[in-house]
């Protein structure tokens, strides 16, 4: 009787030392690390971008903002998008929300990355140079962001209009400090400044000019917009070179 329990005991005693030490191996240590960490994770992203909409495909998700083909051949040629809109970027969306495939559909992570990056070349200038989408709906520029993108952190900010007719776009758009810019920087003693259309039409409601303390100018670039926008310049002054 005492011979097996010491038995019993001796046996206990070695599968709790190979326990430990199977616990303890660096093959479970990564493995609990993973779990804990999450940096294997490879779909972070569980819902479809903006303007586009879920549906699977040889038993996976993916989100497509175009045409779905159920009888395609591939992943790859199961959505046909489109370039279309006057945000073309969140109207061309085709991603997985699982990993990324073999012939090349990119997990939303990406996609969602790749968006954001067209939005910010499209709206913001380089004062205000980080995109962040849905805030307010149509989106801002900000100087600087929360790190999860979710708003802006600083008061230096501007909100896309999302009108294509660029004097259309309310006072303090992006479009119009994007447009401002690359009409480019006001003469000395002049400051950037956005105004309501002295004359309002049909295609120029707000624009932008140069203001000193005692007069307005405005830069042969803006002129020329306007112009092509059918809005009478006759009456406003360019701005001189040497300011």
């Amino acid at each position: 009787m005492l011979r097996d329990v010491l038995i019993i005991g001796a046996i206990a005693a070695v599968v709790i030392i190979l326990l430990r030490l199977i616990l303890g191996s660096p093959i479970i240590q990564r493995i609990r690390e993973t779990f804990v960490s999450g940096s294997h994770i490879t779909n972070k992203y569980t819902e479809c971008p903006p303007s586009s909409k879920l549906y699977m495909f040889q038993g996976k998700a993916f989100c497509c903002s175009g045409n779905i083909d159920p009888l395609a051949d591939s992943p790859a040629g199961s959505c046909k998008t489109s370039l279309t809109g006057s945000m073309p970027a969140a109207n061309n969306v085709f991603c997985t929300l699982g990993p990324t495939t073999s012939d090349g559909v990119v997990n939303c992570i990406e996609t969602k990355a790749g968006l954001i990056q067209a939005d910010e070349d499209t709206y913001c200038t380089p004062a205000m140079p980080t995109f962040v989408p849905g805030y307010p709906p149509k989106g801002a520029c900000c100087a600087s962001a929360n790190s999860d993108g979710t708003g802006c952190t600083t008061s230096t900010i501007c909100v896309v209009g999302g009108n294509p007719d660029l004097f259309n776009n309310p006072l303090w758009s992006c479009e119009l400090f994007k447009a401002q810019g690359e009409d480019g920087a006001c003469p000395s003693g002049y400051n950037p400044n956005q105004v309501t259309a002295p004359n309002p039409s049909s295609t120029v409601t707000n624009l932008y000019n140069c203001t000193s303390s005692t007069a307005v100018c405005y830069q042969k670039a803006t002129i020329d917009r306007l112009r092509e926008a059918k809005y009478d310049v006759s009456n406003l002054t360019q701005c001189s070179v040497l300011g």
